[in-house]
């Protein structure tokens, strides 16, 4: 176990991480059957989805909670970046509409909940021409 994993493990609950996966698994497999990605890939508090397009790791980080970070190459640069910045930079909504909290088990199931209904509302965005341009605004972020 890396010093990483042991901030992350003592940080949260031993329910929080025994659920972590299992809920993400069940939540987030809307990306595998509506969407096609493959996954989900599976590590100790981490599931990640790849598709042609863009790759999605959702995770718990120490003091951050839950974080969906996605990842495209556009071009040859590999951009990076927050459901939160591209979900805020498609004017979606506000960044409020992303919880992160995950002390507990209920709160990381209302986290998982109101990312899930953000997802629903970023990914048909994701396939049009301007994706390469939002990664672009939204990288790093």
């Amino acid at each position: 176990m890396t010093e990483s994993d042991k901030k992350v493990f003592g940080y949260y609950s031993k329910e929080v991480v025994s659920q972590f996966n299992p809920l993400s698994r069940k939540e987030f497999d809307f990306l595998r059957s509506e969407y096609g990605m493959v996954g989900p890939e599976e590590r100790e508090l981490c599931i990640r989805f790849q598709s042609p397009g863009y790759n999605i790791e959702i995770g718990l980080a120490p003091r951050d909670g839950l974080v969906i970070m996605f990842s495209a190459k556009i071009g040859e640069r590999y951009l990076h970046a927050s459901l939160e910045a591209l979900y805020t930079e498609s004017c979606l909504g506000p960044a409020q509409d992303i919880k992160h909290s995950s002390k507990t088990t209920h709160s990381l199931i209302k986290s998982i909940n109101a990312n899930v209904q953000a997802m629903h509302k970023l990914l048909p965005k994701l396939e049009g021409d301007g994706t390469g341009q939002l990664f672009s605004d939204c990288h790093g972020r």
